[in-house]
């Protein structure tokens, strides 16, 4: 694990991952489980339009997920080998496990819950309306388990 004359593990010392430009990952298509819904006068509003097709994109519902196909970006293609996940997790794991990188994120990570502490202090009463028009809220809103058992 440490190697000699080095005040650090050898982990510590891995060199960065660089993207190989053999494997690029399958792009993601949007995801619309639930009708949308909006706020219209105070009233809660579904919306049942689904996105349309453009010159530019070709929009298809497959297995539940809305796909779009591009001429630029070529074809939707879902499924990735078992060997390519393996090696796309490998690297990513590699990626994660160096020191410069675990640092930044942490760092990063603090200052976006500090933005998003400042967010709700700002935008409590928006976030409350944006919660009563979701139709599955009973799911969203549990605040708290009571496992207190009587006996």
């Amino acid at each position: 694990l440490w190697s000699s004359g080095n005040k650090s593990p050898t982990y510590a010392q891995q060199s960065p991952v660089t993207p190989s430009s053999s494997v690029t990952p399958s792009p993601t298509p949007p995801f619309l489980p639930f009708s949308p819904s909006e706020i219209v006068d105070g009233k809660v509003v579904e919306v049942k339009e689904y996105p349309k097709d453009t010159p530019d994109h070709e929009i298809r519902f497959v297995g539940g997920v809305f796909v779009v196909d591009s001429p630029m970006m070529g074809e939707y293609r879902a499924d990735v080998s078992c060997g390519e996940f393996y090696q796309d997790l490998r690297r990513t794991m590699k990626a994660i496990g160096t020191a410069s990188v675990n640092s930044t994120a942490t760092k990063r990570l603090m200052l976006l819950e500090a933005k998003f502490k400042m967010y709700l202090l700002l935008n409590e009463e928006k976030e409350y309306l944006a919660q009563k028009i979701n139709p599955h809220r009973d799911f969203y809103n549990v605040r708290k388990v009571d496992t207190h058992i009587h006996h």
